[in-house]
């Protein structure tokens, strides 16, 4: 009963804490969002416990919390999933505040980790201590026009990042849509390439 009551507090403490949060607005799908009654537009600071008014399912915006200093991209479809009240309800319950945080130190954890919806504006990054040089690196494939695509990946100082390079054919730039990958490691030195996911969504905020 004793630990109960102690988790109990840490919940109710973490919930406080940040209920405390403000956000401010970097970048928005539409001109403004209604926000606790009130319009607000990017450079605009929110509280944190004020109700968000969406109004379509890819609306999108990124949000720094002037708190924490963290970024997260936040779109409309994915917040409403959650039935949160407000942006520090929906961070509690979709358990990340930005990116996902530690390594991932092999292929099996990354294919986890990727099979899922991504909602892509600038960039999606993942953390990946597995070798990148130029016998070992990530390409992602998906289905354009009845043709198969390869898209090499870059890997930055240990960060994996999906851009809208992914939309660039030939050196020409392509309308983004909604697109599922297979993303692979390949190992040129042992002669092998490995399926990370081949259910990994990425789903393009304009």
């Amino acid at each position: 009963m004793k630990n109960i009551i102690t988790a109990l507090a840490v919940i109710a403490a973490s919930a406080l804490a940040l209920s405390a949060d403000n956000f401010k607005i970097l970048y928005l799908t539409t001109p403004d969002i209604v926000i606790g009654g009130k319009t607000y537009k990017v450079g605009d600071v929110f509280a944190g416990d004020a109700p968000i008014k969406w109004s379509a399912p890819r609306q999108a915006m990124k949000v720094l919390n002037t708190t924490t200093k963290k970024q997260s991209l936040v779109v409309a479809e994915k917040y409403s999933g959650t039935k949160s009240a407000d942006m520090n309800s929906y961070f509690i319950q979709s358990k990340q505040l930005s990116t996902r945080q530690g390594e991932i130190i092999n292929t099996m954890e990354l294919g986890i980790v990727l099979g899922e919806q991504h909602y892509l504006l600038d960039s999606i990054a993942v953390k990946t201590s597995l070798p990148v040089d130029d016998a070992h690196f990530f390409f992602a494939s998906y289905g354009y026009n009845g043709e198969t695509i390869n898209k090499k990946l870059n890997c930055t100082d240990g960060t994996l990042i999906f851009d809208r390079s992914l939309y660039s054919i030939d050196g020409k730039a392509i309308e983004p849509f909604d697109i599922t990958l297979s993303v692979w490691y390949m190992d040129r030195t042992a002669g092998n390439r490995t399926l990370v996911t081949d259910k990994m969504t990425v789903l393009p905020i304009k």
